[in-house]
């Protein structure tokens, strides 16, 4: 879970650092840090120390912000079958787990997000992979107890 929030807490920090396209209407992407604090904090666990995340260009469409959001909404189909396995150990929204409740109540952004993909004018879909993996990199370097 700190390799979680080592990933997640920046990558959402920088997310919040840059405005919504209007395209994108009442659609925002799901953010878990506030869900991983606290969980940290009901498991008795530090906060790890703050990663550096450069994330990529934005692009004419936006490319760099929808691969990078490809990574964080994708997380939400996994967090359902985890979400289970945890509830079986006995860790739910108020011991632990919240931040597992968080993204997989959220599988509906998952849809959301690929309309915003089917709806962006003239996108680069090569750019929106290459921020995608970006922050598959950045995920692996938070993982691995590595500075990115």
């Amino acid at each position: 879970m700190q390799a979680l929030y080592g990933f997640r807490a920046p990558v959402e920090a920088w997310i919040g650092e840059r405005p919504a396209p209007s395209a994108w209407n009442d659609w925002r992407p799901t953010a878990i840090r506030h869900l991983l604090e606290n969980d940290l904090s009901a498991l008795g666990l530090a906060r790890p120390p703050a990663l550096d995340f450069a994330g990529p260009e934005a692009g004419p469409a936006g490319e760099g912000l929808l691969g990078i959001l490809y990574t964080l909404e994708g997380a939400s189909l996994g967090s359902q079958l985890i979400g289970r396995r945890a509830a079986g150990l006995g860790l739910g929204v108020a011991n632990g787990a919240a931040h597992l409740a968080g993204t997989a109540t959220a599988v509906g952004n998952w849809k959301g997000y690929f309309a915003l993909l089917d709806s962006a004018p003239a996108l680069d879909m090569e750019r929106v992979a290459d921020a995608a993996r970006t922050a598959f990199r950045f995920a692996r370097a938070a993982f691995e107890g590595k500075h990115a």
